[in-house]
């Protein structure tokens, strides 16, 4: 996550950012941008509009990442099994 261009009342980027991996571990690139777009609405919608900890806080209660378990595991056994495997463009 990259806060330095968000109007922000989180302090400590680095210590908010290493809780928030620990919450986010089923999630995808496009689950995390998600999160932050509507942590960013909500505090769009108070009148000094900058983003704080308890903003993705709420946004999390009712969060639900893409990936579970299952999905983690079939990509992580697809990685091991295909060491040697380089993708052309």
């Amino acid at each position: 996550m990259n806060l330095q261009k968000v109007p922000s009342k989180i302090t400590n980027n680095s210590e908010f950012i290493s809780k928030m991996s620990q919450k986010l571990s089923f999630c995808t690139g496009a689950d995390i941008r998600n999160l932050c777009n509507q942590a960013g609405l909500l505090a769009f919608q108070r009148e000094n509009g900058e983003v704080t900890q308890e903003d993705f806080e709420v946004v999390l209660h009712s969060f639900k990442p893409s990936l579970n378990q299952k999905q983690v595991q079939y990509y992580i056994d697809y990685m091991q099994r295909n060491a040697n495997f380089k993708f052309v463009f």
